[in-house]
């Protein structure tokens, strides 16, 4: 190659460089489409358990609300501390609330005698 010319196939291997490039890079794709394809399942069925476990926890506190609302039963929840969390309305009647939003955070020494106070602790 003396003379400056190129001979036939000489120089053609950039084309050899960039089919094999181009067909590495079609492997990659094909690849990564696959394992996102994948992960893309398994997103779905995870989102789809959690639509189903949401669903399931609206309908309890649905059924939890109601019973609260409706019983003329008295009916409260409280925390650790024995602070009145959720009260019913009943509880709220028959302790001179008109709301029951209105003992959440109370505790029964707010409400009642210290001796009566104690004694509802004790049977907590």
């Amino acid at each position: 190659m003396a003379s400056g010319k190129a001979s036939v196939g000489e120089g053609n291997g950039w084309i050899y460089t960039s089919f094999l490039g181009v067909g590495l890079l079609v492997v990659f794709v094909l690849w990564r489409a696959y394992v996102m394809s994948r992960v893309n399942r398994q997103l779905r069925k995870e989102v789809n358990e959690r639509q189903v476990a949401e669903r399931a926890l609206a309908r309890k506190q649905y059924l939890l609300l109601a019973l609260m609302e409706n019983s003329p039963d008295y009916i409260y929840i409280k925390d650790t501390e024995s602070r009145f969390v959720q009260v019913n309305r009943a509880t709220a009647l028959k302790t001179g609330f008109p709301k029951p939003d209105t003992l959440v955070g109370l505790t029964d020494f707010d409400l009642f005698d210290e001796a009566s106070a104690k004694a509802f602790r004790e049977d907590e």
